[in-house]
């Protein structure tokens, strides 16, 4: 409880840190334990949509240098989205790779795809399609990436949904 409150609090500090420049904390840290961080609290959502989350991390991504928090928000945020953008009894796959100097991490759900077309350019927050949604979780995310040197891409995906990819440099 205690770690999801520290978490939490971390969490809501990134979520300012949108409206101020962001001055990333590089340092060596394992990249399951930043998805593994990201999911946490998700889990129950996870339970009650009876969603299965797949991952598929090449057995080479093992220390990633990043920024631990900021990064977890992001996955956190781009979890959430594809949760509740999936149907209940369906799954959301989480890869990663090195690929030319690179980490690259997709994120696939099963929804019914974005209505909208996120933009990396856009300083704003964006439109929401939860009913409570502060439209901050997408840009947040761009922001991220781009302190970070990577970028992030929304696709529809082969089957259907969306494929979100993160592309890190290592």
């Amino acid at each position: 409880m205690i770690n999801t409150v520290d978490r939490l609090e971390r969490w809501t500090g990134s979520l300012l840190a949108y409206l101020l420049p962001i001055k990333p904390q590089l340092k060596l840290v394992r990249f399951d334990h930043i998805l593994e961080g990201a999911l946490l609290p998700l889990v129950q959502k996870i339970r009650d949509k009876n969603i299965k989350i797949t991952k598929n991390i090449h057995a080479d991504v093992g220390d990633i240098r990043t920024d631990e928090h900021l990064l977890e928000q992001v996955f956190y945020n781009l979890m959430l989205n594809a949760i509740d953008a999936s149907p209940r009894h369906s799954s959301v796959s989480i890869s990663a790779y090195f690929e030319s100097g690179a980490l690259v991490t997709s994120i696939i759900d099963e929804g019914v795809g974005m209505p909208f077309t996120p933009d990396p350019h856009t300083s704003s927050p964006g439109p929401s399609t939860k009913r409570f949604g502060t439209g901050l979780g997408i840009p947040f995310a761009f922001k991220v990436c781009e302190v970070l040197g990577g970028s992030i891409t929304f696709a529809p995906a082969k089957a259907k949904g969306t494929c979100i990819t993160l592309t890190l440099p290592q």
